[in-house]
This record gives C-alpha cells, sequence and structure tokens, in this order.
C-alpha cells in the first residue's frame, strides 16, 4: 500500500467548496483513500472518500483555484495491480461545484485524461531467494529447497 500524486492543471476556476474526482483503472488492486495532502497550488482543507476506485476530493475553508493553476495532491491507501506492466488509462478525472456539477472533465478518448503507468515486477520483498540443495556431495541426484 502506498500513495500516489495526483497533478493537474485547472481549465476553470475551482471553487473553494468544490471537489477533484479521479477514477483509477481496474488494474488497481484497492484503493481506500480517506484523507488527501495538499503539496501545491490548493489552500484550506481537503478531505478524501472513496467508492470502489473513485476517489473524491473535498474542498473547505480555502479560496478559489484560478483557472490555469497546477493542482498537487497526494492520495494514500492506493494497492498497485499485482503484476508488472501497464495500468491501463486512468477511467475518469473531473473537477466539481459542491452540488456536483462538473466544471473540468478528462474522460477515456481525452488527451488530457492521466495517462496509464507501467508497473516493474516485484523484488521478493527485497530478500534474496535461497537455494539449498538437499546434498552437497558432486553429482549427487536430489531435491533443493527454494528459500
Amino acid at each position: 500500500v502506498g500513495s500516489a500524486n495526483l497533478v493537474f492543471t485547472t481549465g476553470n476556476p475551482l471553487p473553494a467548496d468544490g471537489k477533484i474526482i479521479l477514477e483509477f483503472p481496474t488494474t488497481f488492486h484497492a484503493v481506500a483513500a480517506t484523507s488527501a495532502t495538499k503539496v501545491s497550488g490548493i489552500d484550506g482543507t481537503i478531505a478524501a472518500s472513496t467508492t470502489g476506485r473513485v476517489v473524491t476530493i473535498t474542498r473547505s475553508g480555502g479560496s478559489e483555484i484560478t483557472a490555469g493553476t497546477e493542482v498537487t495532491v497526494t492520495i494514500p491507501s492506493v494497492t498497485n495491480q499485482k503484476f508488472a506492466g501497464s495500468s491501463g488509462a486512468f477511467v475518469a478525472l473531473y473537477t466539481t461545484i459542491s452540488s456536483g456539477a462538473k466544471i473540468d472533465e478528462a474522460t477515456s478518448g481525452s488527451s488530457t485524461l492521466p495517462p496509464a503507468v507501467t508497473f516493474t515486477p516485484s523484488t521478493f520483498g527485497g530478500n534474496a531467494g535461497a537455494v539449498t540443495p538437499a546434498s552437497l556431495v558432486a553429482g549427487a541426484v536430489g531435491s533443493a529447497n527454494l528459500v
């Protein structure tokens, strides 16, 4: 379990009580964000909730974010897919007013949607594997234990 950084540039102003919504690809094992951290371009307080693979970040107590502002937030409790390869494209990213009406939107086929990410294989938890032959006699035939 780790975190994901979301970076985007607003196309239109985002109200102080607006929302940022990101839907992760189906290949992500789990997304369970119950909080988010402001990194840059955003003020006030932010809170996060998750439904399935959809994370909703809700703003409060700040000021309107002007159009053209680069915003960065960190989303915790994200579990990457369990295998190496491409995640597939993110499904949706949009901002809304507090009632849910969309302001900016990026969905499938949009050049503004976050691209797929490529995961690399694990390294066995950082531990070196060990192979121990059942016999250390030259020419012996037998089994080996992999630990």
